[in-house]
């Protein structure tokens, strides 16, 4: 094992408590209660139909998108209406605009349009509206990959954008005083993970996030609700227009709680997928055929829908309502031959500044899309700029503060897969000539593996700034690790004495046996979750608070614990 070195790292972090008596906004106690007004709406994107056949605007016929090669899935008709569904928030300063679509994806381009709209026709800040896609395979292409010939229908494209536009109209006209409610609950064994049989990365995400709008009287005017899950249980045997389960789900909660149901997805990448054999399991169960059919969606959906209900019925109303939105622009570069290739011919439309060019030929060029940390309360809510595998959506929420935490995948973009580097398939290949891909179907729809590196970190980063800011070093003694490196801190884990963790120097590697531990034993008076990112690495860690020794720096590895010594000269504050 190599000596170990040591790297003097710059720290910006953030320290937050959820029992501190100032709203998260840093309000003074003094400051005039604000007054939530909302609301919502829900309007059809279904493509008419002639003769029962639904046709684009311009008269040529619909393909699905999700399964299959282009032209492969003509619709044949429509099952149930696809939507968007807007839901618009006002705190008396601040607004906030979420639109979900009944769309495989939408890509940031569009995002875009929809906001100078919204900016222009109702002076709301477009960077404070959300759009994220359901990611329903069951309607349009919308991302140009199964229509024949190959690309978007442009006047289809341009009706989704009026349509959004009429449906956040819609919502502003309805606006009322209103009032909200979260809750938390988790459903496992609706989905599966049919990428990996490995334990390790064969895991789903089966949070549910919800936020009920109601009026002052108690009315209902919508229902967020967030659950990642890939939209498909009908497969690519139907050929009908369909929201799938994500539309039982709604109609249900609809049906019993009124106002209007918003779902949004989660980290739904990798591949979380519905377990439809009927077991509800969350795996493979032999001797049970998967059900690919409508009533397996509307089960799914009711089960959804039943946890989202019964969730709610000891939800308290909140007394924080200040909202906050931040915004950060990523730039990532495009590994995809077949993204690039598709991009050349016109297939998929990225306009500047979403996709450059690069200079000279040389590589495929660069990529930028956004990520978004909103605060509405007691809840916080991260956007992932597509389908991000749950390992990912595990970690961040450890990095999120809210009591509750909401994360919006294919939020204002749609990348495809984000897949983290220590999963990525890199036996794979590429054949140039043809543009076929040899290794795991997600690698072959995803920008490239550094995608997961730079959202995570950019993520990491925004959600260790949301409370409150400090500044200092720290000096890290690993043998495992070199480069440049940054620390941030992700929340505070305790703040009393949380028990007693050995300490002894990183310089003692391979460490000993806990039996042959000679080192004294050290009890924390403060644990805050740390991130420590070296050479674009991300690594879990903490920061414990001793009154003699300062702030010292822990590794979580292999199951032991390990220490520097006196690691951060603090210069903040903890609230």
């Amino acid at each position: 094992m190599p000596k170990a070195k040591i790297y003097a790292l710059t720290v910006l972090f953030v320290v937050g408590l959820a029992i501190s008596t100032l709203p998260a906004s840093g309000m003074s106690a003094g400051t005039i209660k604000r007054k939530l007004m909302a609301g919502a709406y829900a309007l059809t994107i279904t493509p008419p139909t002639v003769n029962g056949l639904p046709v684009y605007p311009d008269g040529s016929p619909v393909f699905l998108a999700g399964f299959g090669d282009p032209g492969s899935r003509p619709s044949t008709g429509v099952h149930d209406d696809i939507y968007a569904r807007s839901l618009v928030l006002n705190d008396g300063e601040k607004t906030i605009v979420f639109v979900a679509l009944d769309l495989i994806g939408y890509f940031i381009d569009q995002v875009e349009w929809v906001r100078t709209e919204v900016e222009n026709e109702f002076g709301i800040e477009g960077d404070n509206v959300i759009v994220a896609s359901t990611h329903t395979h069951a309607g349009p292409d919308t991302l140009g990959l199964w229509n024949w010939p190959m690309g978007v229908n442009w006047p289809y494209m341009y009706y989704i954008r009026t349509r959004i536009v009429e449906c956040i109209d819609n919502a502003l006209q309805n606006m009322q005083t209103a009032r909200i409610k979260f809750a938390s609950t988790s459903v496992p064994g609706l989905m599966k993970n049919s990428r990996d049989q490995l334990p390790k990365y064969a895991v789903t995400y089966p949070e549910l996030e919800v936020m009920k709008v109601e009026d002052i009287r108690g009315g209902t005017i919508a229902v967020m609700i967030n659950f990642a899950g890939h939209p498909e249980v009908t497969w690519g045997i139907n050929q009908l227009i369909s929201s799938d389960y994500v539309g039982y789900l709604r109609d249900y909660v609809e049906e019993e709680l009124g106002g209007v149901a918003i779902f949004f997805n989660g980290a739904l990448g990798g591949m979380v997928t519905p377990d439809v054999d009927g077991v509800f399991d969350g795996i493979e169960t032999p001797g049970y055929e998967d059900q690919h059919t409508f009533g397996m969606a509307e089960e799914i959906g009711s089960r959804l829908a039943s946890a989202t209900i019964k969730a709610l019925e000891d939800a308290k109303i909140s007394s924080k309502i200040e909202i906050n939105v931040e915004k950060e622009i990523i730039t990532i570069p495009l590994e995809n031959p077949a993204f690039y290739g598709g991009i050349l011919y016109g297939i998929l439309e990225r306009p500047d500044p979403w996709y450059e060019f690069p200079p000279g030929g040389v590589d495929m060029g660069i990529m930028r899309t956004e990520v978004n940390v909103v605060q509405i309360g007691e809840a916080q809510m991260i956007t992932m700029p597509g389908e991000v595998l749950p390992s990912i959506g595990h970690r961040l929420k450890r990095s999120m503060t809210g009591r509750y935490n909401f994360q919006i995948g294919l939020g204002n973009d749609e990348l495809g897969y984000i897949i983290p580097e220590e999963e990525w398939d890199w036996t794979g290949n590429w054949t140039m000539e043809t543009g076929e891909w040899d290794g795991k179907y997600e690698e072959s729809m995803s920008v490239g593996p550094t995608t997961a590196i730079a959202m995570e970190n950019t993520l990491t980063k925004m959600l260790s700034k949301v409370v409150a800011e400090g500044e200092g070093s720290v000096v890290v003694e690993d043998p495992e690790y070199s480069g440049p490196a940054t620390l941030y801190i992700a929340g505070v884990i305790s703040l009393k004495v949380v028990g007693w963790v050995p300490l002894y120097p990183w310089s003692m590697y391979p460490p000993p046996r806990p039996e042959e531990w000679k080192a004294p034993w050290v009890q924390w008076d403060i644990i805050l979750h740390a991130i420590l990112i070296v050479s674009g690495r991300r690594i879990e860690c903490y920061l414990g608070y001793n009154g003699k020794l300062g702030y010292i720096l822990i590794k979580i590895s292999e199951g032991q614990v390990r220490a520097s010594g006196p690691a951060v000269s603090f210069t903040g504050t903890v609230v």
